[in-house]
């Protein structure tokens, strides 16, 4: 795989597919808080914690990973079972299945940060404004 240029492009290819993955992640969670800020500043203003909030944001992000990983598990064992039949087996083993839910999730939290700033510097008096 590292002898020919077919496995460094590989490698480089999964390292810009991490990249895009965190952006689109990012982008989304952050278009998902900024569209409740009244709610954050609501849970800020009754009491809650900026852990608590940060865990919330944090959580939003792993059910991310959990159905973006799902439906991607699900296209990936339809395509390794098509190329079973055809003659050109795919190996998929289930450690590499559980190393990519472990990247999903890193992929997800790390996309997650700037949408945890954003919702940590709510003011609780955003919800007394009209």
């Amino acid at each position: 795989m590292f002898t020919t240029g077919a496995g460094i492009a590989l490698l480089i290819a999964a390292i810009m597919g991490f990249a895009v993955g965190v952006a689109v992640v990012g982008q989304t969670l952050y278009a998902s808080t900024l569209d409740r800020l009244r709610e954050y500043g609501t849970l800020k203003a009754i009491g809650a914690t900026n852990t608590y909030v940060c865990m919330l944001v944090a959580k939003q992000a792993m059910i991310l990973a959990l159905a973006g990983y799902v439906a991607a598990l699900a296209i990936s064992v339809l395509l390794v079972r098509t190329a079973q039949r055809s003659g050109a087996p795919i190996v998929l083993p289930w450690q590499l299945g559980g190393l990519l839910f472990v990247l999903a999730l890193v992929m997800s939290l790390g996309g997650a940060v700037f949408s945890i700033r954003k919702a940590l510097t709510v003011d609780p008096s955003l919800v007394m404004r009209l």
